[in-house]
């Protein structure tokens, strides 16, 4: 990812914490996504209810943040209608990949899934993972990044943009020796997955245990 100036962390880091304060107005919402109030204060989510100048295109979407250590580092603003335009982001900020804090545990195997909403589920049962953001967001390069994991899962849709993943993310780590597997999802995905009844956090848990130790 591409350097930031200090101003644009400032800038990040202010509308952050701006769309924080806002975030009442979208609790049914994430509460219906099954988040709880400790995994949405961990992930810093927040509500555009007045953008900052500039931020106008962003009104009345959620707006989730990549965090570094730095702090914020970009955002992506997502719909809450029936916008076409699913997500959008800043011009000029690149998203890269989504909670890279799963590099810095002391897991043997990591998940790899689509979108944030998914990994923020899967991080708040312990399962550790990163976003990619969108199906055709995995670049090459990423591999080196997952190289010391022994065992890469991809918790992917259950469709062909989904097997394109795995197939891409096989392809980057070829050379690391890294296993992968593939578990599509029965429901849609990884959110869907975890709310429906006949499936769950429980379902979750276990494909992760039995790919981690198979």
């Amino acid at each position: 990812m591409t350097k930031l100036s200090a101003s644009r962390l400032k800038l990040l880091e202010t509308s952050t914490k701006k769309y924080q304060e806002s975030l009442s107005e979208v609790w049914p919402y994430l509460e219906g996504r099954g988040l709880t109030e400790e995994t949405v204060a961990r992930f810093r989510l927040g509500y555009v209810k007045e953008p900052l100048h500039g931020d106008e295109s962003f009104d009345s979407r959620l707006c989730i943040p990549y965090l570094r250590r730095v702090g914020v580092v970009a955002q992506r603003f997502r719909t809450l209608s029936d916008d076409p335009r699913k997500y959008l982001g800043r011009s000029g900020v690149a998203t890269g990949l989504f909670h890279v804090d799963a590099f810095f545990g002391d897991a043997d195997t990591c998940v790899i899934t689509e979108g944030e909403f998914d990994t923020i589920v899967l991080a708040q049962i312990g399962i550790p993972s990163v976003g990619i953001p969108g199906t055709k967001g995995w670049k090459r390069h990423y591999g080196r990044l997952f190289e010391d994991f022994d065992r890469v899962i991809v918790f992917r849709d259950n469709d062909e943009a989904g097997k394109t993943l795995v197939k891409e993310v096989t392809e980057g780590l070829a050379d690391a020796g890294t296993v992968v597997v593939s578990v599509p999802m029965p429901v849609n995905d990884v959110n869907a997955t975890y709310l429906d009844p006949e499936y769950g956090e429980d379902w979750l848990r276990e494909m992760y245990e039995k790919c981690r130790t198979q």
